[in-house]
């Protein structure tokens, strides 16, 4: 049986399993049920790798053939990054990116982010919340003819770009 398990993919492995549970079901047990029967006839990492083949459900679409799996995943990401594109909101991200960072991943305007329930952990940030710093003196405009305060306001403005750069790496 372990051999024939080997070779199937993990869907059919459950649905064999299934078939099994109806065909034998009023024998005595531990024959009366698959997981059962694996378990009295089993040990070791050859029983945890069957068991983890039949209590274990993938993300969406993981059970897929090997040559459909791929193209697939690729379409669903495709559709996953166009609809985060189109439904993103620049001042909704704004407002979230300043406030406290620490819980679960959230993603702009998508419900559900996990098939499997289970991930949505909370996250600890590792940096503290930006504290915005006074940019105002930036946008004091020296007058035409005054090349000093001119350099001067150059110099700030890089120094602003400078800190803001290592603060976002």
């Amino acid at each position: 049986i372990c051999r024939v398990l080997g070779c199937l993919e993990n869907g059919e492995v459950i649905r064999l399993a299934a078939r099994y549970n109806e065909l034998y079901g009023e024998e005595d047990a531990p024959l009366n049920d698959f997981s059962t029967m694996m378990e009295s006839e089993l040990s070791g990492s050859l029983l945890d790798g069957i068991k983890h083949l039949l209590e274990s459900l993938p993300p969406k679409s993981h059970w897929d053939l090997k040559d459909t799996y791929e193209p697939k995943a690729g379409m669903g990401a495709e559709e996953f990054r166009a609809h985060l594109e189109g439904n993103f909101d620049d001042e909704k991200a704004e407002l979230l990116g300043g406030t406290e960072l620490h819980g679960p991943l959230h993603l702009l305007n998508v419900e559900e982010h996990f098939v499997t329930p289970g991930y949505d952990y909370h996250l600890e940030c590792s940096r503290p919340t930006p504290e915005p710093f006074d940019t105002s003196y930036l946008l004091d405009s020296p007058p035409p003819d005054c090349v000093e305060k001119a350099n001067a306001l150059i110099g700030a403005l890089q120094g602003a770009i400078t800190t803001v750069q290592q603060d976002t790496e």
